[in-house]
């Protein structure tokens, strides 16, 4: 008995340890900021995971490899979809390696790492603070570079090498002008910054309500300002859906205070406007004479074009997917659906689309019952890991597409009971 308290003791201290959080904070801004810097024939992210690889294997002792159910399912979908690869094409399909070696690997070793990390409820809000302080530079980076500060564009162009187009064509804001799409903050992609903004707002305001036991008066404050300005930024990077469903999460707070049974009913409700939220956006042109659209190249990209090419697809490769059949039936556009669940048509066939269903269910369950749970770190928690994954019914960013930073959140949502909150 005594040797497991001694064990578990030596467990927590070891994942104390700087260097250990030190990779914690690495391995996000590798996922989050330098996910496409290269150096040399790899990125960041890759060489990153390569050592945390090896950092987990010569302290295995340490580790738990133990991992949740919805994981498992996980695990389970990318062997059936390498399988798949020798049967679609997509086996000789240089974007097959990469999301197996770039992305896949990754998820498993951040998941294994963080699973671990996560046990010790100090490296949860330290986590949490370290999001805070990524989401107010980089709410602070796209409203500069909205207003066409060169410093800034300088500064993020160092970091990216393949923006130099998206600096072109940027207008000041205005009633009689269009808004600008191409704002990427610190995330080097428009969409990215929006999905970002968006999973970080919640914590914003968990952290205003939070106990100060937690958070001081200066992480308060930068958080009360990151909440405002995570508004303003999701106007001017045009990221309209982050911003609805933003507002959707505030609901989700009151509601809570109300009655938690009622989050049904604002889901509903939400899932409703957030469906017809381009033709409810776009109405407002007519209204105050803004459009609200991205950047012009993107107008033609209408979602029911994208809608009707999946539906010819799946008509002739329901069971067998792969994305560079997707890819040759839809002339090499690199337009995919734009849609996690229609994805994961393409990307895993038909059966492979109902094990990711299963997984999505098992997330939604697990999800609600942490935003019933009377911990409100939980709840905030909860709330980001929904706005970042909700964004995949519109955008192709999701699991599906082996979106590494969806697990971050997942973890961080099923750690969190463990912290004491004394139900504020």
């Amino acid at each position: 008995m005594n040797t497991s308290i001694t064990f578990n003791n030596d467990r927590i201290q070891f994942f104390k340890k700087n260097i250990v959080l030190f990779l914690n904070i690495v391995l996000i801004l590798s996922i989050l900021i330098f996910y496409a810097f290269p150096v040399g024939p790899f990125t960041v992210k890759q060489y990153t995971s390569v050592f945390i690889f090896t950092f987990v294997i010569v302290n295995k002792k340490k580790f738990s490899f133990q991992v949740d159910k919805v994981f498992r399912l996980y695990i389970f979908l990318m062997c059936y979809h390498l399988i798949l690869t020798f049967f679609n094409g997509d086996l000789d399909f240089f974007p097959t390696y990469e999301l197996f070696l770039g992305k896949y690997f990754i998820i498993i070793i951040t998941y294994l790492f963080l699973n671990n990390l996560y046990d010790v409820p100090e490296n949860i809000i330290i986590t949490i603070k370290f999001l805070l302080l990524i989401g107010f530079i980089n709410t602070i980076f796209s409203i500069l570079q909205f207003l066409q500060i060169p410093q800034i564009w300088t500064i993020t162009s160092l970091i990216f090498k393949n923006i130099n187009y998206l600096g072109n064509g940027l207008v000041e804001i205005g009633f009689e002008q269009e808004l600008n799409g191409s704002i990427f903050g610190i995330t080097g992609n428009v969409v990215l910054n929006g999905y970002i903004i968006s999973a970080i707002f919640p914590l914003t305001i968990l952290i205003i309500k939070g106990r100060r036991f937690y958070f001081s008066m200066l992480w308060k404050t930068i958080a009360l300002v990151t909440a405002i300005m995570s508004v303003i930024s999701t106007i001017v990077i045009q990221q309209r859906t982050a911003l609805i469903i933003m507002l959707i999460s505030i609901g989700f707070i009151f509601i809570k205070k109300i009655s938690p049974k009622a989050i049904l009913i604002l889901l509903f409700i939400g899932s409703t406007f957030y469906i017809f939220s381009d033709e409810l956006l776009n109405f407002t042109k007519e209204i105050i004479g803004i459009k609200f659209l991205r950047i012009e190249i993107l107008a033609d990209e209408s979602r029911s074009m994208v809608y009707k090419t999946f539906l010819e697809y799946f008509n002739n490769n329901m069971f067998w997917g792969g994305v560079n059949n997707y890819l040759k039936f839809n002339n090499h556009l690199d337009i995919i659906a734009h849609n996690m669940f229609l994805n994961s048509v393409i990307y895993f066939g038909l059966f492979g689309a109902l094990v990711y269903v299963f997984i999505s269910f098992s997330f939604a369950k697990e999800i609600y019952k942490n935003m019933l749970a009377d911990n409100p770190i939980t709840f905030y928690l909860s709330l980001a890991f929904i706005n970042y994954f909700a964004l995949g019914l519109t955008h192709n960013l999701s699991v599906v597409t082996g979106d590494i930073f969806i697990w971050v959140l997942w973890l961080l949502t099923l750690k969190s009971k463990c912290l004491i909150t004394n139900g504020e």
